[in-house]
């Protein structure tokens, strides 16, 4: 064998490293998701998903005429040089790998490591009854999210979890990149409090009582995701101290620092577990103090905190009341279309 066919099957074997049940096509190419935020309104964002070395995993159940095979298993996608790429992680290299001639392809993609907030996302992937070649029925994994700390959002431990699901058939949809449409795991909720009384009041401190910060999940690769809350819960959480002075008829908008249009991750909530939840006010009217409660089941239409949707509390503080004024629903995933008001 010639030096030169020999150095050429050594660099066709380095290309193929970590995707051995792939065969090399040149006439094939190389298969790629496209990972594009812009329908995503959370902490995630394309400018800080788009950070050097966030990670996602990416599964790829493919379908054949004689049943399924697990085109790609526990496969890690970087963002490195601006762009995602598929990689080897144990060597750092960019891997290649091509599509089929035939058949069709079921993606399942989360973030397994948000660069922008330092935070790596440990979940355990489960398996029903899946074999390859074996069955007809796909997307019987499913991703089992933990209650640990890792999972407990607070004010000082925030970071937002997506996953997505796509399906590419070869022979009617090509070899074009395979958009992903990602969806949240967790919700988001923002507070506004507007001066309606007749003199200037200090806003000296807002926070949450009776809400769960922590959790579990089951995620299927299609098909609902089911949460159960840990049932521990408290006074003081998410607090907000300003100090601000909020003029007669102004208003203040509060959790700035955190997500897009000044929101804080929280785990859904079904209504039994919102039925105690309160919003707990402390503020300064000219020399008197006053501490007011708000419960969340007061309003008649919102009495959950879905994935995937952000709050937006607006509360009005009067003389002698304080009420809600306006409570939106916003779905991050169409433009902040506002679905009940």
């Amino acid at each position: 064998m010639s030096r030169a066919v020999l150095y050429i099957m050594v660099c066709l074997s380095v290309l193929m490293v970590g995707c051995s049940r792939h065969t090399y096509d040149p006439d094939v190419p190389n298969i790629g998701l496209d990972m594009d935020m812009a329908q995503t309104k959370a902490l995630i964002t394309p400018g800080n998903l788009n950070t050097s070395g966030s990670r996602m995993i990416v599964y790829d159940v493919h379908q054949k005429e004689n049943g399924l095979d697990q085109y790609m298993d526990d496969q890690y996608m970087e963002y490195r040089d601006g762009q995602w790429n598929f990689t080897n992680t144990a060597r750092g290299e960019v891997i290649q790998i091509p599509w089929t001639k035939k058949g069709v392809h079921n993606f399942f993609a989360y973030n397994t490591y948000d660069a922008a907030a330092s935070k790596p996302l440990p979940v355990t992937v489960g398996y029903t009854s899946f074999e390859d070649n074996s069955s007809y029925t796909a997307k019987q994994q499913y991703l089992q999210i933990p209650s640990d700390g890792n999972w407990t959002l607070t004010k000082d431990n925030q970071f937002d979890f997506i996953y997505a699901s796509a399906t590419r058939d070869v022979a009617t949809g090509g070899y074009a990149p395979v958009p992903m449409e990602f969806k949240h795991l967790f919700a988001a909720v923002t507070v506004e409090v507007k001066n309606v009384s007749s003199a200037d009041i200090t806003l000296n401190r807002l926070s949450f009582s009776n809400i769960k910060t922590s959790g579990n999940a089951n995620v299927p690769f299609q098909g609902n995701v089911s949460y159960t809350l840990a049932a521990s819960s408290g006074t003081g959480l998410f607090p907000e101290t300003p100090g601000q002075t909020i003029a007669r008829g102004g208003s203040c908008s509060l959790y700035a620092s955190y997500g897009e249009g000044g929101a804080f991750l929280i785990w859904p909530h079904s209504a039994p577990d919102l039925v105690n939840a309160t919003i707990e006010l402390t503020y300064r009217q000219g020399s008197s103090n006053s501490t007011a409660s708000v419960n969340l089941a007061e309003n008649p239409t919102i009495k959950t905190w879905a994935a995937g949707n952000k709050y937006i509390y607006k509360i009005d503080i009067s003389d002698n009341y304080i009420s809600f004024d306006v409570i939106r629903v916003v779905d991050w995933i169409n433009d902040d279309i506002i679905l009940e008001e």
